[in-house]
């Protein structure tokens, strides 16, 4: 898949990286778009704290997009349904769903 990447501070780069796995509990969405706030531009910067990001990284934790892959120990999402979410919220349950979302960049 494509993605943009942010290699370390100041330098980003559009470029082949590979599809996440998806495993049990987890659930993997097509990105459909993704929206750049503040904390992407200072990740891009290097103005955070760098025990709070790992380089390289891809940025846009606020995204949509569509599920592609769900596995055994998820509820209440199904293929083929659309989602909106911010990737900060996805440590256990989001919204009621639980299992973990992967996010594939489109």
């Amino acid at each position: 898949m494509k993605a943009v990447v942010i290699e370390r501070p100041h330098d980003v780069a559009f470029r082949e990286v590979e599809t996440p796995g998806c495993g049990p509990e987890e659930v993997l969405v097509r990105s459909r778009l993704a929206g750049v706030c503040r904390t992407d531009l200072e990740v891009l910067e290097g103005e955070l704290d760098p025990r709070w990001i790992v380089y390289p990284c891809i940025p846009g934790h606020e995204w949509s997009g569509v599920v592609e892959q769900v596995r055994q120990g998820v509820r209440d999402l199904r293929i083929a349904a659309e989602r909106f979410e911010d990737a900060f919220r996805l440590m256990g349950e989001a919204d009621g769903v639980v299992g973990r979302i992967l996010l594939e960049h489109q």
